[in-house]
């Protein structure tokens, strides 16, 4: 078979050197072809090339050194970014797998089967090595660690393991859990056998036990005490913050008939937890009620003017307020408005799912703005520091992902504009049809049947066409007139480069 295929493309590389020679002229290295949804190479106005193939599954974006990201990949099952800063970011059966590595460590996922990530540590004195560490938790249940001091951690759970500094706990031992379980938290060790029937833990200022379901408590010294009786029936606490007596606070509950809360002068009663429920503090003209619990619920701040405010008709009608944020609901979850106010930005949403998505940003700290818009499923457009994105159809039902739409967006998207700093491009679906255009240059091609390209030099005006592969080619300009062009198969054969085309300075689609 590799033979065959070899025979094969050398007859087609000859096949071709033959016709270029019959027809005298083929494109040269480097130079515009536009062969889609076959293959195509083109300029780019952001400068540097990019190559599209099979409509867009293959795509591999080279721009100017040191400019921007360059990407490569098949679409939507892989595809690498490698950025000016020397990081290199992969992704991989998206959105599940992610791989990226940059100075400072690496971070390999493939959800849900494993997550890897290892980082780069600065030594804390001069004159030691750079210090490192890792971790890998894998299905089903393998977890492995490294901690910057060079110690190793092993778990496989259920069967056993040794672990520092996971999720809130400085170290976790266990052995055939639930048997034996140990852990040490904030200077707290505790001790489980056939969690969570029996416990116990002690600290320096606390304490605790537990035979669960009978009975359970937890001290710590001037801050609380909390017992439970026939778990989760009977439930007793007292706590209080040091220094501010008056908002200790005692609560009771009957799970799940009554339960009492009194903090200060605050006051809450719960009756069949969590659907109904009063609560008032007269202090500060705060009340707020279930009635029931999630469809109704009514809070009023009082005098603060921090404070939350929400009226809530679930799913007809909801109001939410605090400080530098609004959020209105009616008919949840098909509309949504929001405005959020604060010292760095502001930002104003609407949301009529799924058919509506749109927001407006301005960041204060610059001065510069952003907005979003959608028209599920016919149109989408995006304008951020300068640069417009706008297509159509968009059929991603979901939010804005750029990963997302990087990926998969080229699949169902008939037309893609953009404009920014860089100039403008166009690209119809398949990358039947494509324009880049500079201050100085515009390129418009219609794969292998016609291309121009406008430019102005010391003759004026010019303007290049190219008729069926590039065969046909001819310029016209104020000065010179008509000036037939040599062939270029498989055309059009337009320079490797465009005139005036700038650094690119917006982000990378992907």
């Amino acid at each position: 078979m590799h033979m065959f295929l070899g025979q094969a493309a050398r007859r087609f590389r000859h096949a071709a050197l033959m016709a270029c020679l019959a027809l005298a002229g083929c494109a040269a290295p480097g130079t515009d072809i536009h062969l889609e949804p076959l293959w195509s190479r083109h300029a780019l106005a952001s400068g540097g090339t990019e190559v599209e193939a099979l409509g867009g599954l293959y795509l591999s974006q080279n721009p100017i050194p040191g400019s921007t990201s360059r990407i490569n990949g098949v679409r939507p099952l892989w595809s690498r970014r490698r950025d000016p800063d020397g990081s290199r970011t992969t992704h991989f059966l998206v959105p599940v797998g992610f791989d990226r590595e940059s100075g400072t460590g690496h971070t390999t996922m493939l959800l849900p089967l494993f997550y890897y990530q290892s980082r780069n540590e600065e030594p804390q004195h001069e004159g030691l090595p750079d210090r490192s560490r890792f971790d890998l938790v894998a299905v089903p249940g393998l977890l492995l660690s490294r901690s910057a001091k060079g110690t190793d951690r092993f778990a496989l759970f259920p069967f056993g393991g040794m672990v520092d500094h996971l999720f809130t706990y400085d170290k976790i031992r266990f052995a055939l859990f639930p048997l034996f379980l140990y852990t040490e938290r904030e200077k707290v060790r505790s001790w489980h056998v056939l969690w969570p029937i029996f416990g116990r833990s002690s600290g320096p200022q606390s304490r605790s036990m537990r035979v669960w379901p009978l009975v359970g408590y937890s001290a710590r010294d001037g801050r609380y005490a909390r017992w439970f009786w026939l778990w989760p029936l009977l439930h007793w606490h007292r706590e209080r913050t040091p220094g501010t007596e008056e908002l200790s606070s005692t609560k009771f509950m009957f799970f799940p008939l009554f339960g009492r809360t009194r903090i200060g002068t605050y006051r809450s009663t719960t009756v069949l937890w969590p659907f109904f429920g009063y609560a008032t503090d007269p202090r500060g003209n705060y009340w707020s009620i279930d009635a029931p619990w999630p469809f109704v619920r009514i809070q009023r701040g009082g005098l603060d003017p921090q404070a939350e405010e929400r009226t809530r008709l679930w799913p007809f009608y909801s109001h939410f307020e605090n400080a530098g944020l609004r959020a209105d609901s009616i008919l949840w979850p098909f509309y949504h408005r929001r405005w959020e106010d604060y010292a760095e930005s502001q930002r104003k949403s609407t949301y009529v799912v799924p058919i509506w998505q749109s927001w407006d940003r301005l960041d204060r700290l610059d001065g510069s703005t952003s907005s979003w818009r959608k028209l599920w499923p016919l149109y989408q457009r995006h304008e951020q520091d300068g640069h417009v994105r706008y297509a159509f159809p968009d059929l991603n039902p979901f939010w804005r992902s750029e990963m997302i739409q990087f990926h998969y967006a080229w699949i169902w998207e008939l037309y893609v504009g953009e404009r920014g700093r860089f100039g403008e491009r166009e690209r119809l679906w398949g990358g039947i049809y494509r324009s880049e255009s500079t201050r100085k240059e515009s390129r418009h091609s219609l794969s292998g049947l016609y291309a121009s390209r406008a430019f102005t030099d010391e003759r004026g005006d010019v303007v290049e066409r190219s008729f069926l592969f590039g065969l046909l080619r001819w310029r016209t300009s104020g000065r010179d007139g008509f000036d037939a062009m040599r062939p270029a198969f498989p055309g059009p054969g337009w320079p490797a480069e465009m005139i005036d085309a700038e650094r690119a300075t917006r982000e990378p689609r992907q």
